[in-house]
């Protein structure tokens, strides 16, 4: 018994240093052959605690507690790191613990990557060298393609802001809104916002140019406006939330950036395994679970909107850690408010 309480202690501080180490450090270090062994060391001591000690046997909440510890600790190794390269030497099982794909708007992808390979792979691409998909690097391949038809961010209202920088130092910021001006002083231009764009579109008609607010899918947000200049010259320039390197002036001594606030992320998937496909809208905290992963919306596009990036983690252990986590709850609950309800309405 004293033994399981340093145990618990030794978990506790556990806890409190992985919150400051950080995502990797932190699964660099339970997953270490120290912490393995201590992971199983806990459980069976709660296992044999339950064994030796008979009260525990009889008492229904002590016993769901001490069972969904030893649950939620068996699912969560069964899901590790070390879980999953155990599954893979001994019964040939081809699931990573966790990983990252990127898919291109209109593109399928079946690849799990790291971040760095993805990282990679996209530098490549800008230096426009052709890799196939099976030279590329990868942690594993899906039995099946994820599909990405669309990508689009959902934006607060009126919260834009125009940052005004002059030789690439900040100088000032207006809010996004028609009608704002921001006067720099006598020597440099005045800027004045003529007009917002939720999804700026460029139409040719007859040869001139139309531009237009499209309503319909897709979001590409936009500024115009417009500049004075000391010498009475004004021009009309679009700023774009997006495309970050249209928005210099042409002399290149002027830079304006709009930013926004996202309010949320969507991510139109399709899974292809040559059945009927699987369709489903996934957003922050709101994945895709199929073949046995969950496909989390990570990160995306920030210059252009033109793929996203999906975080993949498996299921494997999930469904016990959550049993475990019941029975806790349950136990719980029994322990210090329903026997002594029932025992009340006995009395």
């Amino acid at each position: 018994m004293w033994v399981g309480l340093l145990l618990i202690v030794a978990l506790t501080v556990l806890s409190i240093v992985g919150a400051f180490l950080g995502t990797e450090r932190a699964k660099e270090l339970f997953n270490s052959p120290a912490l393995v062994f201590f992971w199983v060391a806990f459980t069976i001591l709660l296992t044999g605690g339950m064994l030796i000690f008979i009260r525990l046997r009889q008492n229904a909440g002590l016993l769901l507690i001490h069972s969904g510890c030893v649950l939620v600790l068996v699912g969560g190794m069964w899901g590790s790191q070390a879980g999953h390269q155990l599954l893979r030497e001994y019964f040939g099982s081809a699931k990573v613990p966790h990983g990252y794909m990127a898919i291109f708007e209109g593109q399928s992808e079946n690849r799990i990557m790291t971040i760095e390979q993805i990282n990679m792979m996209f530098r490549d691409l800008k230096k426009q060298r052709r890799i196939g998909p099976d030279a590329q690097s990868y942690l594993e391949k899906l039995p099946f393609h994820v599909r990405l038809h669309d990508f689009r961010i959902e934006y607060y209202e009126n919260n834009g802001k125009l940052l005004v920088y002059a030789q690439k130092k900040p100088i000032g910021q207006i809010k996004a809104l028609e009608g704002e001006e921001f006067d720099m002083g006598p020597e440099l231009p005045r800027i004045r916002i003529l007009r917002t764009f939720r999804n700026f579109r460029i139409n040719i008609e007859d040869g001139k140019r139309q531009v237009s607010d499209d309503i319909g899918k897709g979001e590409n947000p936009a500024l115009e406006v417009e500049i004075s200049r000391p010498n009475g010259k004004t021009e009309k320039k679009y700023i774009f939330e997006r495309f970050p390197d249209f928005n210099v002036l042409g002399d290149g001594q002027l830079q304006m950036r709009y930013v926004l606030m996202p309010k949320d992320y969507f991510s139109d998937l399709e899974v292809e395994d040559g059945q009927a496909g699987t369709l489903k809208t996934i957003e922050v905290n709101k994945p895709l679970h199929y073949g046995g992963y969950y496909f989390y919306q990570s990160d995306y596009d920030h210059k252009s909107g033109q793929y996203t990036i999906l975080s993949v983690r498996s299921d494997t252990g999930l469904i016990i850690v959550f049993a475990g986590y019941f029975l806790l709850c349950a136990g719980i609950f029994w322990h210090f408010w329903f026997r002594n309800i029932i025992k009340g309405r006995l009395i």
